[in-house]
């Protein structure tokens, strides 16, 4: 187990989300479910499932080393291609989070999956946070890996805008 560890601290930093926290993330539009689609995946070991979405544009053959170590560590491994990666196709006009979560969910529905482990990287991360939002009957953890985003710049309640300039100042000096 301390091997799978380290390996997966070698491909990136892990943030497991529960799903009371991803409702945060639903931005309240209807999901757009069961949109025709021909989704492309590969699937290898046995276990508990893991599911691995890709950057956006990209296909999941970048992710295929980081499958080999879960599977051989005991995992059910499956890659999902996007509409317009690889083999994966279906209308490309409209396409939302919500669209792309369907096609996920329809191939884990098709290989009776039940409750997965959804691991995004970086455009990934988004349509794995909008599957746990509008299916999370069918999410058990959720994985980000280069879970970046623009965020909206904030400060503390009641902490006038001048000494949170300056204590942010200080903080990038030191």
């Amino acid at each position: 187990m301390a091997a799978l560890s380290r390996q997966l601290i070698l491909w990136a930093v892990l943030l497991v989300l529960t799903l009371d926290l991803l409702a945060m993330y639903a931005n309240g539009d209807e999901p757009t479910r069961g949109a025709p689609s021909n989704v492309e995946y590969f699937s290898q070991g046995q276990g508990e499932s893991i599911v691995l979405l890709p950057f956006g544009g990209l296909t999941v053959g970048y992710m295929q080393e980081l499958a080999n170590d879960l599977a051989n560590a005991g995992y059910r491994v499956v890659r999902i291609n996007f509409r317009g990666s690889g083999k994966s196709s279906g209308p490309g006009e409209g396409i939302t989070l919500h669209t792309l979560a369907a096609d996920v969910a329809g191939v884990i529905r098709a290989l009776k999956l039940g409750r997965v482990n959804i691991a995004g990287h970086a455009f990934g991360n988004r349509v794995a946070r909008t599957l746990a939002a509008d299916y999370p009957e069918l999410v058990r953890t959720v994985i980000l890996f280069a879970a970046g985003g623009k965020a909206r710049q904030t400060r503390p309640e009641n902490v006038p805008y001048r000494r949170f300039s300056i204590l942010r100042r200080s903080m990038q000096t030191s």
